[in-house]
C-alpha cells in the first residue's frame, strides 16, 4: 500500500482536484481510499510545541558556536 499526501480544497460542486504530480502517480482505474483531515486541532499545536521543546533540550552553552556559521 502506498500513501500519498497534499493539500487541496474541496470545490464548490463538492469535488477534489489532484495535484498534477500526484495524480501521475495513481494508475488510471486504481482504487483508493480517502481520508479527510480538516479544520485546526489544537493536538497538532501541542505536538509541535512538545517536538521544539524536546528538541531544544538537548542545545547547551557549548553548541552556540554554531550559531555564526
Amino acid at each position: 500500500m502506498k500513501f500519498l499526501e497534499f493539500q487541496t480544497q474541496i470545490a464548490s460542486d463538492g469535488t477534489l482536484k489532484l495535484p498534477p504530480d500526484i495524480a501521475a502517480q495513481v494508475p488510471v482505474d486504481d482504487r483508493v481510499r480517502v481520508v479527510l483531515v480538516f479544520g485546526d486541532s489544537s493536538e497538532d499545536a501541542d505536538w509541535k510545541r512538545l517536538t521544539a521543546d524536546r528538541f531544544l533540550a538537548g542545545y547547551s552553552q557549548g553548541d552556540n558556536i554554531y550559531d555564526t556559521l
